[in-house]
Formats: C-alpha cells, structure tokens, sequence
C-alpha cells in the first residue's frame, strides 16, 4: 500500500481509498507510531480526495471512529460516530445506477456507531471513562500542524489541484480555439502573446467573455488575452458587456480588453465610463488611456479626479507619471 502510494500519488484508475485502506491497518497494529501514522494518511486523505460517493466517505469516518475509540479519545470518537451515521442513506450520485457507492453497513457496524454517537456523560461534562484519551486527536492534529514537511506536501497538491481544476474548467474554451486553428493547451498561452495565428483567437474569446460561467481568474484571463490592438473590431460587444455587467469578472476584463485597444475614436467612451460609479475599481483601466489618447483634454479630465474616492489615487499617480497602470 505504501509503495503504491509513493509510485502512484494521484491513484488514478483506482477507488482512491488506499489512505484509509492502510490507516485501518495500523489501526489495528495499535503502536504509537503507527496510530499517528494512520491520522496523517487520513489527513491527508481528507486533503487531498473528495469523493462523491457516500460509501467511501463514510469508510473514511469509520476508520477515523476507530482510531479515536482505539487512543481513547470518546469525544472525536462520538463525533465522527455520528458523521458516519448521517452518510447511511446518503443517495448514489449515478442517477441510473442508485445502489453505486451507497452505504452498506452490517447491523453490528451500525449498533456499535449508534451507541458511540448517543448522548452520554461526556456531552454533559461529566466523568469521563477515558480521561488519558481525551484530546488526542487534537494533539495529532497539532502535531501535523507544526510538521513543516507535511504541510508543504499538502501546499504543492492542492495547488496543483486547483491547477487542473482551472484547466478542466477552461476545457471548453481550450477546445474552441483549438479548432479555430491555435495550438494551445490554455488560454494562458495566449496570453503570452506568443501563439500564432493570433487573430483567430479574438471571435472565440469574445463569444467566450460573453457567455461567462467561469471561474474569475479565467475571465481575466479572457480580458488579458483580448488586450491587443486588433480588439478594437469587437468594442462594441466590449462596450455592452461592460455596461450591463454580468459580474464583477467580466467587466473587470472587458475593462482590460478596451483599455489595450482603444483609438481616439473609442475615447468619448472611456470617458463616459469613468462616471459610472457602479462599475467600481474596474474603471482604473481606463484612466491611463484616456490621459494618453485625450491629451491636453485627457490630461484635465484625470486632474479633476485626482480627489476621486475611488480613481483618485491612481490619477494623482498618473498625473504625477508614477503609475505603471496602461
């Protein structure tokens, strides 16, 4: 179990369980080292795997039931017993398959959670049968806490986790750019600047924008990558999408798109988003163009707002050249 976790730490093409599987072992085995070893695979387990089936969520409570009852600690014990019966009945996620990963626990297993959920002395701060164990668990988890090695473990996962997350979200703008031409794993890629033939990218990332049900970051990674002069072709769905403002997200990025590519014949708008105060901090972007493109007309309008609430700060930056905002 061990080696399959050190050569196969993702588990793919498995149930995933190999954790617990080797959590209930050391439980058994009952040592120190091994009790403490058993709390950090479930740990980690809980860290690293969601699971959509009952079953398996349940078996992990079951495990962590048993560890608690075996260092004698009642009342993680009681309160894991009772997170264990609260997943038996718990539904398939396979709408025509609706026994899959279901619970199945044995009369025995289910009288043996029972008694360990009821309420008793402990809940009432009375004596406790166990007193040694009360709080181990608790010192486990601390011990974890501070192990530094652990926790960088657990930091590097659940970024790349978050990284394939990202990736299996944008899935589906990944596939229409690539069959617009563009060989790319991400929209990240452009917004390198660096695939080419670049045009062919900006009708899939407008219908994109415009469509939304992104996560945030993925958005803005839309707006980064229409940032480019030859944008300018699509202001006026820009200018829509900004103005009715679906979220936050896409009107931070229709932002960034129409403050890379706007010309002088853009700039009576720019300056008429700067007076829509629900737009928020998003309207930043458009003070360095309106400056750059305005001129002499640009630069009063930028002085007026430097005692802005929201733009002031970075249109006193501007207006004294310190601003990195373009």
């Amino acid at each position: 179990m061990r080696r399959l976790l050190a050569e196969y730490p993702e588990l793919n093409n498995t149930t995933e369980m190999a954790e617990v599987a080797l959590a209930e072992i050391l439980i058994g085995g009952g040592s120190e080292a091994g009790l403490r070893e058993a709390y950090r695979l479930l740990d980690s387990r809980r860290v690293k795997r969601g699971s959509p089936f009952p079953a398996n969520l349940f078996r992990w409570q079951v495990a962590y039931v048993r560890l608690a009852e075996k260092i004698g600690d009642r009342d993680s014990a009681r309160g894991a017993a009772r997170q264990a019966l609260a997943l038996i009945g718990g539904s398939s996620p396979f709408e025509n398959h609706p026994t899959v990963g279901r619970v199945h626990a044995d009369s025995a297993e289910f009288g043996w959670l029972e008694e360990l959920a009821a309420p008793g002395p402990i809940d009432d701060h009375g004596d406790d049968p166990t007193p040694a164990g009360r709080g181990r668990m608790e010192e486990f988890a601390a011990a974890l806490a501070a192990d530094e090695a652990y926790q960088q473990e657990l930091a590097a996962w659940t970024a790349d986790e978050a990284e394939a997350a990202l990736d299996r979200a944008e899935q589906p703008l990944t596939e229409d750019l690539r069959t617009a031409g563009l060989d790319i794993d991400s929209v990240w890629d452009l917004g390198k600047h660096g695939v080419w033939p670049y045009p062919k990218a900006l009708p899939v990332l407008m219908d994109h924008l415009e469509r939304g049900g992104y996560p945030d970051l993925t958005i803005n990674r839309i707006g980064q990558a229409l940032a480019i002069k030859e944008t300018v072709a699509y202001w006026d769905r820009l200018r829509d999408l900004y103005l009715a403002a679906p979220s936050e997200a896409q009107a931070e990025a229709a932002a960034i798109a129409m403050s890379r590519c706007a010309t002088r014949t853009q700039l009576e708008d720019l300056i008429g988003f700067l007076d829509l105060e629900e737009r928020g901090e998003s309207r930043l972007f458009f003070l360095r163009p309106v400056r750059r493109l305005g001129r002499e007309h640009g630069h009063a309008i930028i002085e007026g707002l430097r005692a802005h609430p929201v733009l002031g700060a970075e249109a006193t930056a501007i207006s004294k050249g310190r601003s990195g905002n373009s």
